[in-house]
Protein backbone atom coordinates (compact mmCIF):
# COMPACT_ATOMS: atom_id res chain seq x y z
CA UNK A 1 0.00 0.00 0.00
CA UNK A 2 3.11 2.19 -0.57
CA UNK A 3 5.00 1.68 2.96
CA UNK A 4 7.90 -0.04 3.40
CA UNK A 5 6.29 -2.80 5.95
CA UNK A 6 10.08 -4.55 5.93
CA UNK A 7 13.97 -5.55 5.02
CA UNK A 8 15.42 -8.52 4.50
CA UNK A 9 18.54 -9.90 3.57
CA UNK A 10 19.62 -10.44 0.14
CA UNK A 11 19.31 -14.22 -0.12
CA UNK A 12 15.64 -14.20 0.90
CA UNK A 13 12.97 -13.80 -1.50
CA UNK A 14 9.97 -14.30 0.63
CA UNK A 15 8.09 -11.71 3.72
CA UNK A 16 4.87 -12.26 5.06
CA UNK A 17 3.07 -9.51 5.88
CA UNK A 18 1.32 -8.64 9.72
CA UNK A 19 -2.40 -9.03 9.68
CA UNK A 20 -4.08 -6.88 6.49
CA UNK A 21 -7.90 -5.82 6.89
CA UNK A 22 -10.33 -6.98 3.99
CA UNK A 23 -9.80 -5.52 0.53
CA UNK A 24 -7.62 -4.32 -1.56
CA UNK A 25 -3.95 -3.99 -1.33
CA UNK A 26 -1.10 -3.32 -3.44
CA UNK A 27 2.77 -4.53 -3.52
CA UNK A 28 6.27 -4.35 -4.55
CA UNK A 29 9.96 -4.70 -4.10
CA UNK A 30 13.28 -2.20 -4.06
CA UNK A 31 16.25 -4.16 -4.03
CA UNK A 32 19.39 -2.04 -2.60
CA UNK A 33 22.99 -2.86 -3.49
CA UNK A 34 26.06 -1.83 -0.97
CA UNK A 35 27.09 1.22 -2.26
CA UNK A 36 23.16 2.06 -1.74
CA UNK A 37 21.59 1.85 -5.72
CA UNK A 38 18.12 1.28 -5.99
CA UNK A 39 15.87 0.01 -8.10
CA UNK A 40 11.59 -0.92 -8.15
CA UNK A 41 9.50 -4.33 -9.22
CA UNK A 42 6.39 -3.19 -10.99
CA UNK A 43 3.14 -2.83 -8.87
CA UNK A 44 0.72 -5.64 -7.96
CA UNK A 45 -1.98 -5.95 -6.05
CA UNK A 46 -4.40 -8.31 -4.18
CA UNK A 47 -7.43 -8.58 -2.55
CA UNK A 48 -7.93 -9.96 1.23
CA UNK A 49 -11.71 -11.47 1.30
CA UNK A 50 -12.19 -13.46 4.27
CA UNK A 51 -15.74 -13.32 4.29
CA UNK A 52 -17.97 -16.48 3.14
CA UNK A 53 -20.27 -16.37 0.96
CA UNK A 54 -24.01 -16.98 2.11
CA UNK A 55 -25.83 -20.02 2.59
CA UNK A 56 -27.78 -20.47 -0.66
CA UNK A 57 -31.40 -21.70 -0.08
CA UNK A 58 -32.49 -24.88 -1.64
CA UNK A 59 -35.78 -24.77 -3.68
CA UNK A 60 -36.18 -27.68 -5.90
CA UNK A 61 -36.85 -30.45 -5.44
CA UNK A 62 -38.14 -30.24 -1.95
CA UNK A 63 -37.42 -31.94 0.61
CA UNK A 64 -38.37 -35.63 0.59
CA UNK A 65 -39.77 -34.82 -2.42
CA UNK A 66 -40.80 -38.50 -4.49
CA UNK A 67 -40.61 -38.08 -8.37
CA UNK A 68 -40.27 -40.81 -11.08
CA UNK A 69 -38.24 -37.98 -12.84
CA UNK A 70 -34.68 -40.25 -12.84
CA UNK A 71 -32.95 -36.82 -14.33
CA UNK A 72 -34.39 -34.16 -11.77
CA UNK A 73 -33.54 -30.42 -12.22
CA UNK A 74 -32.18 -29.25 -9.06
CA UNK A 75 -33.17 -25.35 -7.88
CA UNK A 76 -31.61 -23.12 -5.34
CA UNK A 77 -31.33 -19.50 -4.61
CA UNK A 78 -28.19 -17.21 -5.08
CA UNK A 79 -25.47 -16.50 -2.74
CA UNK A 80 -24.60 -13.60 -1.80
CA UNK A 81 -21.28 -12.28 -2.69
CA UNK A 82 -19.65 -9.87 -4.81
CA UNK A 83 -16.47 -12.00 -5.66
CA UNK A 84 -18.84 -15.13 -6.28
CA UNK A 85 -17.13 -17.43 -8.91
CA UNK A 86 -18.82 -20.79 -8.88
CA UNK A 87 -21.13 -23.41 -7.49
CA UNK A 88 -20.22 -26.82 -6.50
CA UNK A 89 -23.32 -29.46 -6.81
CA UNK A 90 -23.22 -32.67 -4.62
CA UNK A 91 -25.37 -35.56 -4.98
CA UNK A 92 -24.89 -38.38 -2.59
CA UNK A 93 -22.28 -36.63 -1.11
CA UNK A 94 -20.09 -36.41 -4.36
CA UNK A 95 -19.28 -33.62 -5.77
CA UNK A 96 -21.26 -34.13 -9.49
CA UNK A 97 -20.94 -30.42 -11.42
CA UNK A 98 -19.44 -27.14 -11.15
CA UNK A 99 -21.61 -24.67 -12.63
CA UNK A 100 -20.37 -20.67 -12.63
CA UNK A 101 -22.06 -18.27 -10.19
CA UNK A 102 -24.57 -17.07 -12.48
CA UNK A 103 -26.39 -20.54 -12.43
CA UNK A 104 -28.81 -21.65 -10.07
CA UNK A 105 -29.96 -24.98 -11.16
CA UNK A 106 -28.28 -27.88 -12.67
CA UNK A 107 -29.99 -31.29 -14.53
CA UNK A 108 -28.42 -34.64 -12.94
CA UNK A 109 -27.30 -37.36 -14.59
CA UNK A 110 -29.26 -40.67 -14.73
CA UNK A 111 -29.96 -41.71 -11.22
CA UNK A 112 -31.44 -45.35 -9.75
CA UNK A 113 -34.01 -45.10 -8.19
CA UNK A 114 -33.86 -45.03 -4.52
CA UNK A 115 -33.24 -42.64 -1.98
CA UNK A 116 -30.66 -39.32 -2.99
CA UNK A 117 -29.20 -36.72 -1.30
CA UNK A 118 -28.07 -32.67 -2.81
CA UNK A 119 -26.42 -29.80 -1.57
CA UNK A 120 -25.09 -26.81 -2.74
CA UNK A 121 -21.94 -25.08 -2.01
CA UNK A 122 -20.50 -21.52 -3.29
CA UNK A 123 -17.26 -20.85 -4.00
CA UNK A 124 -15.81 -16.87 -4.39
CA UNK A 125 -12.89 -15.88 -5.59
CA UNK A 126 -10.60 -15.99 -2.49
CA UNK A 127 -12.03 -19.71 -2.40
CA UNK A 128 -14.12 -18.88 0.61
CA UNK A 129 -17.26 -21.40 0.57
CA UNK A 130 -19.83 -22.08 2.75
CA UNK A 131 -22.69 -25.35 2.16
CA UNK A 132 -26.13 -25.74 1.68
CA UNK A 133 -28.19 -27.55 3.89
CA UNK A 134 -28.51 -31.42 2.50
CA UNK A 135 -32.03 -32.39 1.69
CA UNK A 136 -33.45 -35.68 0.32
CA UNK A 137 -35.43 -36.68 -2.65
CA UNK A 138 -36.53 -40.34 -3.40
CA UNK A 139 -36.85 -41.28 -7.27
CA UNK A 140 -39.30 -43.85 -7.82
CA UNK A 141 -39.58 -45.04 -11.76
CA UNK A 142 -41.47 -48.52 -10.90
CA UNK A 143 -44.82 -48.54 -11.83
CA UNK A 144 -47.46 -49.98 -9.19
CA UNK A 145 -48.99 -53.42 -9.96
CA UNK A 146 -52.43 -53.22 -12.08
CA UNK A 147 -54.91 -53.68 -9.53
CA UNK A 148 -56.99 -57.33 -10.04
CA UNK A 149 -60.93 -56.17 -10.41
CA UNK A 150 -63.65 -58.30 -8.76
CA UNK A 151 -67.01 -57.03 -8.70
CA UNK A 152 -69.13 -56.74 -10.53
CA UNK A 153 -68.06 -59.36 -12.55
CA UNK A 154 -67.07 -58.29 -16.02
CA UNK A 155 -69.75 -59.01 -18.55
CA UNK A 156 -72.47 -58.98 -15.88
CA UNK A 157 -75.65 -57.82 -16.03
CA UNK A 158 -77.50 -55.48 -12.80
CA UNK A 159 -80.87 -53.92 -11.69
CA UNK A 160 -79.00 -51.49 -9.62
CA UNK A 161 -78.11 -47.66 -11.13
CA UNK A 162 -74.97 -47.29 -7.92
CA UNK A 163 -72.82 -49.65 -8.31
CA UNK A 164 -70.48 -50.92 -5.83
CA UNK A 165 -67.02 -51.14 -7.09
CA UNK A 166 -64.40 -53.76 -5.99
CA UNK A 167 -60.81 -54.59 -6.61
CA UNK A 168 -57.84 -56.12 -5.25
CA UNK A 169 -54.93 -53.80 -4.04
CA UNK A 170 -52.01 -52.72 -5.95
CA UNK A 171 -48.67 -53.07 -4.61
CA UNK A 172 -45.88 -50.70 -4.90
CA UNK A 173 -42.35 -51.53 -3.62
CA UNK A 174 -40.54 -48.06 -3.70
CA UNK A 175 -42.56 -44.89 -2.75
CA UNK A 176 -46.26 -46.84 -2.02
CA UNK A 177 -49.72 -46.26 -3.36
CA UNK A 178 -51.34 -42.85 -2.40
CA UNK A 179 -54.46 -43.82 -4.15
CA UNK A 180 -56.88 -45.05 -6.60
CA UNK A 181 -58.54 -43.05 -9.63
CA UNK A 182 -62.06 -44.99 -10.63
CA UNK A 183 -63.23 -44.39 -14.17
CA UNK A 184 -66.13 -45.24 -15.33
CA UNK A 185 -67.31 -44.67 -19.34
CA UNK A 186 -63.66 -44.04 -19.77
CA UNK A 187 -64.09 -40.63 -17.57
CA UNK A 188 -62.56 -40.07 -14.13
CA UNK A 189 -65.50 -41.08 -11.81
CA UNK A 190 -63.49 -40.52 -8.49
CA UNK A 191 -60.46 -41.57 -5.99
CA UNK A 192 -60.02 -42.84 -3.67
CA UNK A 193 -56.75 -42.74 -1.01
CA UNK A 194 -55.38 -45.21 0.33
Amino acid sequence: DGVQVGQVSWSITNYTTAALGQGLHTWRIKPYDRAGNTNVSLQWSFTVDTVLPTVPTLVLPVNNKVTNDNTPTLLWNKSADVNLTNYRVYIDGVQVAQVTWSVTNYTSALLADGAHTWRIKPYDKANNTNVSLQWTFIVDTAAPTAPALILPPNNDYTNGISINLLWGKSTDSASGITNYQVYTNGRLAGTVSW
